[in-house]
């Protein structure tokens, strides 16, 4: 039986992300499971195609370039026919993953495409690139320990730094600028995987690095680092836990696009030399490092507005989540609305202390706290933190009956 996780691997790791391959997996495989390969696919939207209910999928991927989206689109092309897979080879320009239910090994050969058989988990044919080894996808492996969310933070670093490079170069074409956003990383991913990660520059911007420059940075002597930080210096730092355990338990949306704001921030706002190497990677320590150093008083606007940027695409469900997370938090739901921030009030909108714990991990569900946090009834006006109030003293008289 397919499960997503089978397709969680280093060798679809190095095909999808690093050498930016498209892919076709056969037999057939459910679409829940095939989209467990999105997490590979980092600075793309997905887009599904099922090619029961659209007559010319090939005329979508063609024309692909008139969707309207601030990513390239990553197309998950499913119940393809193989004469849907035949032609897709003649189109450039345009990422995807298909899958189909008939033998398609025959297209294989000296196809730009590379054709995974799911049931033996092998490339029917090899990687069309020189890089058979796996070294640095199984070390981005192992520092996740399993977790998907830690890897997704891993990949979304690696973009992150190609994204800085890539623009080094356009602008200066500097080698030694380059060097030093490498270097700023070279606690996470060590001096001998940079060639990889200017692999990947190289493959998702479609531009040259030189072999020279490659070699001279990979062989050039490290500098010496600044002492990290330890345990001992921490000593003294407030536990943020709580918070950020109650974000990522109200649903997989909120809690990815607050996961991604988290790395975006740090990116633009953090020197990495000042993280010890598990802040780097542990989403729930960068959270504690942010809220204890650059947060200290409450999580800025700017954050904010980035993590709720994507509001726009949950249902009625997720936003009432959203809304009543951010009671919880303290934080002023008008962020919800992005129309209505002003740039006069742009510092503190969480304020501490932190937020009731949440004791169900599917769904934020309110707290005997709560009841505490509003101990005069809310505006009807505020129709969620309203709600919370009058459930909380429903919950209150059950239990002293």
């Amino acid at each position: 039986m397919d499960v997503g996780y089978d397709f969680i691997t280093p060798e679809l790791m190095q095909a999808i992300f690093f050498q930016q391959k498209n892919l076709v997996i056969y037999p057939y495989l459910d679409i829940k499971h095939l989209k467990a390969l999105e997490l590979f696919t980092a600075g793309h939207s997905s887009i599904e195609l099922d090619c029961t209910a659209l007559n010319d999928i090939i005329s979508i991927l063609e024309h692909q370039e008139g969707i309207y989206s601030q990513s390239p689109p990553f197309f998950f092309v499913f119940n393809a026919s193989s004469k849907i897979v035949q032609s897709v080879q003649e189109i450039e320009n345009v990422r995807y993953i298909i899958n189909t239910n008939e033998n398609v090994e025959s297209f294989a050969n000296g196809s730009q495409l590379l054709f995974y058989n799911k049931k033996s988990k092998k490339f029917v044919n090899p990687s069309l690139e020189n890089n058979s080894e796996l070294e640095f996808e199984t070390e981005l492996f192992r520092q996740s320990q399993g977790d998907q969310d830690i890897l997704q933070d891993l990949i979304m670093q690696i973009k992150g730094i190609a994204t800085r490079i890539y623009k080094e170069f356009v602008e200066s074409g500097d080698e030694k600028r380059v060097q030093a956003i490498l270097e700023e990383y070279e606690s996470v991913f060590p001096r001998k995987f940079w060639s990889r990660i200017l692999q990947f520059t190289q493959n998702f911007f479609r531009i040259v690095i030189p072999e020279e420059v490659t070699k001279s940075m990979v062989s050039s002597i490290p500098r010496v680092r600044s002492t990290k930080l330890n345990s001992s210096s921490r000593g003294n730092e407030t536990d943020f836990s709580m918070e950020y355990e109650a974000i990522l338990s109200t649903c997989r949306s909120i809690a990815q696009a607050f996961i991604t704001s988290l790395h975006d921030y740090r990116s633009e706002h953090v020197n990495p030399a000042n993280l010890e190497m598990v802040q780097l990677y542990d989403p729930k320590e960068l959270y504690n490092y942010l809220r204890n150093h650059h947060w200290k008083d409450g999580i800025s606007a700017d954050f904010i507005e980035q993590w709720v940027s994507f509001k726009d695409v949950l249902d009625d469900e997720e936003s009432e989540l959203f809304f009543g997370l951010f009671s919880k938090l303290n934080i002023s739901t008008k962020y919800l609305n992005l129309n209505e921030i002003t740039q006069e009030n742009k510092t503190i909108y969480i304020q501490n202390p932190s937020p009731p714990i949440i004791k169900n991990k599917e769904t934020l569900k309110i707290s005997s706290s709560v009841k505490d946090l509003y101990s005069s009834p809310p505006s009807i006006k505020n129709f969620v933190q309203f709600k919370e109030w009058i459930l909380a003293q429903l919950d209150e008289l059950e239990r002293n009956r």
